[in-house]
C-alpha cells in the first residue's frame, strides 16, 4: 500500500489541460534517503521517495482513439505507450539491465525509448516513419501511394550501394508497366533514411543515450524491415543493432515473429500480465474482447 500510495503522489504534478497522463512509470526509490533501492516492498523506514517517468498523450488524440475503439465494437481497459508494448515482446531481461535503447519505426513516427538497470530512463517521439518513405517514392517516382508501398516492401533498399547497377523493378506507372532500374528506388530512399537515423542519433546525444545503451539498440516495427536498414543504423550511430523479431514467446509462430507485429504482441502480454495481478478483475469482458481473453489465455499459459 505504501508503494501504492508514493507512485499514486505523482499524479499530483501539474499537467497541461490539452494533455493527459497515459503512464507514471518508477524508475527507483529512495528509503530514508538511501537511493538505488528496486523494490521497498518488506523495507522499514520512516520516509519513502520514487523517482517516475511520466508519460502523457494529447487529450484529442486519446479520445478519437478511444471513438474509434468503440465504432469497433471493443472495450478499452487502458491505453499503453507504443513503444512500452514493443519493448515488453522484443527485449530480454539482460537487455533492460545492462541499458539498451529501442527504436519503433511505425507509420507516422518513430518511438525512442530507452532502459537500463531494468527501469525506463527516457522516452521521445520523433515525426518521421514508413508513411515518409513510402510518400517520397509517390511523389519521385509519379506513383499511386499503394504502388509506392509495395515497392518500398518488395524492392526498398536503405543503401543505394547495396544495389547492383543491372536490377530491375516492374512498376504500374499511369495505368502501364514498365521497367526501371532499383537503383532509382534506393536513390529516393537513402536520404529519408539518412535524416531518420541523424533525427535518432541527435535524440539519443542529448539524453546521453549513448552511456544508457550499452547493449546497443533493437529496431522494430515495420519500417525496420527496410533491406540494408539495420547496416546502416550500425554505421550512423556506432552501436550493435538487432531487428526485434520475438522470439521465446509461446504460441508466437511464423509470421507472428515478424516486427511489425510486436506492438500488437506486446500489448497482449501487457493485458495478459495486468489481468493475472488483477488489475482488471471488476471489469466485465464480454464480447469480442471477452473471446479475445480466451484466446491470449490459451496461447500464453
Amino acid at each position: 500500500m505504501d508503494v501504492e500510495r508514493v507512485i499514486e503522489s505523482a499524479r499530483s504534478i501539474y499537467v497541461p489541460l490539452d494533455r493527459e497522463v497515459l503512464h507514471i512509470i518508477p524508475t527507483g526509490y529512495i528509503l530514508d534517503r538511501q537511493s538505488g533501492i528496486r523494490d521497498p516492498v518488506g523495507m522499514s523506514g520512516v520516509r519513502l521517495e520514487v523517482r517516475v517517468q511520466i508519460l502523457t498523450g494529447a487529450v484529442s488524440s486519446v479520445q478519437n482513439l478511444l471513438k474509434c475503439c468503440e465504432k469497433a465494437g471493443l472495450e478499452v481497459l487502458e491505453i499503453i505507450f507504443e513503444p512500452l508494448a514493443s519493448a515488453m515482446a522484443t527485449l530480454t531481461e539482460d537487455e533492460k539491465g545492462l541499458g539498451v535503447a529501442v527504436a519503433d519505426i511505425g507509420g507516422g513516427t518513430t518511438d525512442i525509448i530507452l532502459y537500463k538497470n531494468g527501469w525506463l530512463q527516457y522516452s521521445s517521439v520523433l515525426p518521421v516513419g514508413g508513411n515518409h518513405f513510402t510518400n517520397d517514392i509517390a511523389v519521385g517516382m509519379r506513383l499511386s501511394v499503394s504502388e509506392a508501398e509495395r515497392l518500398k516492401k518488395d524492392y526498398g533498399c536503405a543503401l543505394a550501394s547495396m544495389v547492383e547497377e543491372e536490377d530491375m523493378i516492374d512498376i504500374i506507372q499511369s495505368g502501364q508497366e514498365r521497367k526501371i532500374p532499383r537503383k532509382y528506388l534506393s536513390e529516393i530512399i537513402q536520404p529519408r533514411t539518412e535524416e531518420l537515423l541523424d533525427l535518432i542519433k541527435n535524440e539519443l546525444l542529448s539524453c546521453s543515450g549513448y552511456d544508457v545503451a550499452s547493449s546497443g539498440i533493437v529496431l522494430t516495427g515495420g519500417g525496420s524491415l527496410l533491406n540494408g536498414f539495420d547496416r546502416m543504423t550500425e554505421a550512423v550511430l556506432g552501436l550493435s543493432v538487432r531487428i526485434g523479431f520475438m522470439e521465446g514467446i509461446r504460441g508466437c509462430r511464423g509470421t507472428l515473429k515478424n516486427p511489425m507485429y510486436a506492438t500488437g504482441v506486446g500489448l497482449v502480454l501487457y493485458g495478459l500480465e495486468a489481468e493475472s495481478e488483477g488489475e482488471y478483475e471488476a471489469i466485465n469482458l464480454t464480447g469480442i474482447f471477452g473471446k479475445m481473453k480466451n484466446w491470449v489465455t490459451g496461447i500464453f499459459k
